[in-house]
């Protein structure tokens, strides 16, 4: 890392998309955390037991999508 002056990050992704979904904050403190969404996805989390609400689908979209990889 230090040869190349690059720092690395760590972020979450999907086989469905090219690349990452999320990116942690680059401040400490957050290292195992998934982080926000990247701006290149419209969003939204649809609650799978209203009971838990820490419990949800991910449903995205946006142009970073593989298309044709899912079929309804």
């Amino acid at each position: 890392i230090e040869r190349f002056g690059a720092k690395v990050l760590q972020g979450y992704g999907m086989t469905e998309t090219a690349g990452v979904i999320s990116l942690p904050p680059l401040t400490e403190g957050f290292a195992q955390q998934v982080g926000p969404v990247v701006p290149a996805f419209d969003y939204r989390i649809d609650p799978v037991d209203p009971a838990d609400p820490q419990r949800g689908e991910l449903q995205l979209r946006g142009n970073l999508l593989l298309r044709g990889y899912y079929i309804d």
